[in-house]
């Protein structure tokens, strides 16, 4: 699989004991103690409450090189202490508000909770109150989103809890759009479908994924869907659609994070793919690659290849969920390195890990640089 862009993103270490483990263990304590000391002193400096919750709000923040200062860590936490409050509400209180709040599903959750209390203001909070209910928010998730300039609103909020706890994906929303255009007799709807086809890529055909090309078709296809919402019968879901597909854009434009549907021998497959650049620790004026893909295949299960490149060193992880899958890979290896030797990479280090629960967290993505990239899989 050939995997080209002009974009790139982060990733999360393997779990090998080695020397460099050890160090970076070591590194991680050692940093882990300057975050405590930082914590201490801006906690002072900002004059907020020594909590738990504002001591996690700001370790979190210096992790993502978020500038803490009081109006981000303001808009932070008021949000946070904002949909805390919404989810509480029951229905009794509800009944008791007056006019319904235009556009609540978008406005600023602090803004809502705002509304509700000086105007009296927010009956149709009804309409999501079992979303909010259902949603565990944690400070984490907010400042990813945060990070990500997207707004800290509810739609927002939603659909990040969708993508990351409920299993919700591109796959899966391009299928329901495919169904409702399908239903229509709206005559676009085969321009809309085309798009479609072009980014639930064949393999069996092509080896080749652009990872341009496939952001480029996403954003087209938000802006069809907004032109064209209004005439589908479904507007509510198109609606639901639409946001989704903005937040991917947003998330690929921002952290070089990318959802590829894709067909192999006539099954569907997903691939999470996540690209970073950023400068070497142990090499000066040197540049460590990440390339981070996770896959949901239809005989292998889960399987995610993390491969970090650095001063013609390459160094892969595989992780399955079934250990006869490590076992496969294992007994491929040397075709691999010796695939890996032709393009002239000689340096390379393979190990493996049985991963049974925890997944690749887009939450953990840090900022990262821009770079080219043409790498094969």
């Amino acid at each position: 699989m050939k995997i080209t862009s002009n974009t790139h993103y982060c990733f999360i270490p393997n779990s090998n004991i080695s020397t460099e483990d050890t160090k970076a263990l070591v590194e991680k304590h050692n940093s882990n103690e300057q975050i405590d000391l930082s914590l201490n002193k801006l906690i002072n400096d900002l004059n907020v409450p020594n909590t738990k919750e504002n001591e996690e709000i700001i370790k979190q923040m210096i992790k993502e090189n978020i500038t803490v200062n009081k109006e981000n860590f303001k808009t932070i936490k008021e949000n946070l202490s904002s949909f805390k409050a919404l989810s509480k509400f029951s229905n009794e209180e509800i009944k008791l508000l007056n006019e319904s709040i235009d556009d609540i599903e978008n406005k600023e959750v602090r803004q809502v909770l705002r509304e509700i209390y000086i105007n009296k203001n927010g009956k149709n909070i009804e309409n999501i109150l079992s979303d909010l209910k259902s949603i565990n928010l944690e400070e984490k998730d907010l400042i990813f989103l945060f990070k990500n300039n997207l707004k800290l609103n509810y739609q927002n909020i939603k659909t990040l809890d969708d993508f990351l706890k409920k299993g919700e994906n591109l796959e899966k929303t391009l299928d329901k759009l495919y169904q409702i255009v399908s239903n229509s007799k709206e005559t676009s709807k085969c321009e809309i479908k085309a798009i479609i086809k072009n980014i639930i890529k064949d393999l069996s055909y092509s080896k080749e994924i652009n990872l341009n090309e496939i952001k480029n078709n996403l954003e087209l296809l938000a802006k069809k869907i907004n032109i064209k919402e209004r005439i589908y019968s479904d507007k509510e879901e198109l609606s639901q659609i639409n946001d989704r597909l903005n937040f991917l854009n947003t998330l690929s434009n921002e952290s070089m994070y990318f959802q590829i549907p894709f067909q192999y021998n006539g099954y569907k497959n997903l691939a999470e793919i996540t690209l970073s650049s950023k400068k070497s620790k142990t090499s000066k004026n040197k540049k460590e690659i990440s390339i981070f893909i996770s896959l949901n295949t239809h005989n292998l299960g889960k399987v995610e290849s993390l491969l970090g490149y650095c001063d013609n060193r390459l160094n892969i992880t595989f992780s399955s969920e079934n250990e006869k899958i490590i076992n496969m890979f294992k007994k491929n290896e040397s075709k691999l390195i010796n695939n890996i030797n032709s393009i002239g990479i000689k340096d390379i280090n393979i190990n493996y890990k049985v991963k049974l629960k925890d997944r690749f967290n887009i939450l953990e993505e840090t900022k990262i640089d821009y770079a080219n990239f043409d790498i094969r899989v």
